[in-house]
This record gives C-alpha cells, structure tokens and sequence, in this order.
C-alpha cells in the first residue's frame, strides 16, 4: 500500500460511521477518495443544498458558516457532507469553506 492509501484508510478509522468495517472494505473506499490540495476560500459543501461529494479535512483548516455566519473554524481531521449524501433529501445544514490551503480527502 502506498502511504497516501495508508494515511486515507487512518482518516476513515477515525470516525464511528466506518468503525465496523474490516480492513478490505475499508481499503476499497480508501481507494475511491480522491487526495487533493485546495487553496484557501475554496466552498466544499454550500448550506441547504445536497452534497455531492464526502470530505476529510485531512491538513489545513475549514470555515463553518451557518446563514453566512462563521460559527466554527476546524483545524483536525473532520468529515463533511456524509450526512447529506447518506440521506436522500437531506441537504447540508451549513457551508464549509477552506480558511486557508488544506488537504482534503473527497469520495
């Protein structure tokens, strides 16, 4: 495995949604997530609207804006969007927007 993959599957273990999943499931969806490097003030998820992709902040930092107000800056590893793409109509409930250049990982 390449340590891009290995650093992927690492970022799915974090979260409760993917916990039950053994390695080989989890290296399929590794191998789906697209690595890539975003400049700052790049919109990822726009509230009330449905998601098209899942994102990991993997380095960097995301802006949370609800109504156009920031109410959150994160800087660890998170995941954004499931929710909206797991749910049929169930759009996002916030805007997340890179605060400055980021790491992301998006299936």
């Amino acid at each position: 495995m390449s340590d891009d993959l290995d650093a992927r599957i690492k970022v799915l273990k974090v979260f409760p949604l993917f916990g039950e999943l053994g390695d080989d499931e989890l290296r399929l969806i590794a191998q789906r997530m697209e690595s890539l490097t975003l400049k700052a003030q790049t919109q990822l998820l726009t509230q009330n609207q449905d998601a098209e992709a899942v994102y990991f902040l993997y380095q960097g930092a995301v802006k949370i804006l609800v109504n156009g107000e920031m109410v959150a800056q994160i800087d660890t590893v998170q995941c954004f969007g499931e929710m909206s793409c797991l749910v049929p109509g169930s759009p996002t409930s916030a805007s997340v927007i890179t605060a400055k250049e980021s790491h992301v990982f998006k299936v």
